[in-house]
């Protein structure tokens, strides 16, 4: 009875697994040189979209490092592993629509990944990274119609561990496929086909600024839908937490939050955009947008110590001086 339910669950969850799959998988591939063997695994959400049309890709990648480099990697290796560092891999998506053809940018982006102790024998996992990692991605306006082949292409690698952040690009990629910075991985094909009406397509934000880990305490925020909206609707539906009183204006699909006062150090603020927001033809937006971005550290403080330290050293020999000089009159 005890081994029928065991296979029931392993069943169940390879099924639940399967569905939860995107639709259309490229394949898999292998990777392999003398500092690692790398697999992977692609696939996309949609196999053909419209103008506008969020959608996204997987990338499910392993790679079993095989040797540790010396000299100043190999330091930099033990630094990174000593700082249980986390990585910040910011990467393209792009699109080409054929051989030599021009790549079409759909949106650059960070996913943050805990290391692993680079060893031998440990491994460096991407496991079916949603890609982006936040957000979808649409064509811009001025793709062309056709079949494209898209690509992930990881553009620079920094670890950061409390007050170090270190740019590791070098060092990681011996241990990733070189196409990985390169020409980049093929996620899939995916067709753009053109709508037979835009009214069609509902409005959706399709970026917006900040979007990195470590935003300007002074930036104004844009967020940029993908068509003209209806600007009371947009500005309505905004908000933002821990709340910032500012100013909203619209201009050219992009509504442009200006807050008052600079934004706090170190903080994680979350832009939500709610489902009211219409365009001219009173299309809703189909899903809410919600997207978090974290301002930089406060400035050291550690400039302090020294000058508070020293009035407290000189205080003290003060006193003490004073001290033995009314104990002298004293006894005098």
């Amino acid at each position: 009875m005890r081994k029928l339910s065991t296979l029931f669950c392993a069943v169940s969850l390879a099924l639940l697994a399967f569905s939860l799959m995107p639709a259309f998988v490229a394949g898999q591939e292998t990777f392999e040189n003398e500092d690692a063997k790398a697999e992977w695994q692609t696939s996309v959400s949609k196999e053909k979209v419209i103008k506008g049309e969020q959608f996204y890709a997987t990338l499910d990648l392993v790679a079993t490092i095989r040797k540790i480099p010396g000299g100043a990697y190999g330091t930099m290796i033990k630094l990174v592993n000593e700082l249980s560092a986390n990585a910040a891999f910011s990467y393209d998506v792009i699109g080409r629509i054929g051989e030599g053809s021009k790549e079409l940018p759909l949106g650059s982006f960070k996913m943050s990944k805990s290391l692993p102790d680079l060893k031998e024998g440990a491994k460096l996992e991407f496991p079916n990274e949603k890609i982006p990692s936040e957000g979808y991605l649409v064509f811009p306006e001025e793709a062309k119609f056709g079949r494209y082949t898209l690509y992930v292409r990881f553009t620079s690698i920094e670890a950061n561990a409390s007050f170090i952040h270190k740019d590791i690009t070098g060092m990681v990629r011996n241990y990733l496929p070189p196409q990985t910075f390169d020409s980049g991985i093929r996620l899939a094909d995916i067709e753009l086909i053109e709508a037979l009406s835009s009214d069609a397509i509902p409005p959706l934000v399709i970026s917006l600024l900040p979007n990195d880990g470590r935003a300007a305490c002074d930036s104004v925020i844009s967020i940029t839908f993908n068509k003209p909206v209806e600007e009371g609707s947009a500005k309505s539906a905004f908000s933002i937490s821990p709340e910032v009183s500012g100013e909203l204006k619209y201009k050219d699909n992009t509504l442009t939050f200006l807050p008052k006062r600079k934004l706090s150090h170190h903080t994680q603020y979350t832009v939500t955009i709610e489902t009211t927001v219409r365009d001219l033809a009173n299309t809703p937006m189909a899903e809410k947008f919600q997207r978090t971005f974290t301002t930089v550290p406060g400035p050291s403080r550690w400039w302090l110590w020294p000058t508070v330290g020293g009035s407290l050293v000189l205080s003290g020999v003060l006193i003490y001086f004073l001290a033995i000089k009314h104990c002298r009159k004293e006894r005098a």
